[in-house]
């Protein structure tokens, strides 16, 4: 199955692309589909996207299909073919 994955700000400059499409088994969940992306895009990327100990950083934000999801529950979350998942790093501003 394919999922197309949306980078926003710095994880698309880490990535250099603002999208992919990405070749998955079906029954993957959320959470294997941002593990693959670390396999992708390497340290950097893993480094950006989990804190020590592999649990997802603080203020990351993932949304599957426009609707954001509630972390960590949902990441188990069962991935279809076609879906869209979205990756925004924590928002900055002042």
């Amino acid at each position: 199955m394919k999922v197309r994955v949306l980078l926003f700000a710095t994880f698309r400059e880490v990535a250099g692309t603002s999208s992919l499409d990405v070749e998955l088994p079906s029954g993957v969940t959320v959470i294997d589909v941002l593990e693959r992306l670390t396999e992708i895009f390497g340290e950097g990327f893993k480094r950006l996207l989990f804190k020590e100990g592999g649990k997802l950083g603080d203020y990351v934000r993932i949304a599957v299909n426009k609707s954001y999801l509630r972390i960590p529950e949902e990441l188990r979350r069962t991935v279809c073919d076609g879906d869209e998942i979205a990756i925004f790093p924590p928002a900055s501003g002042g």
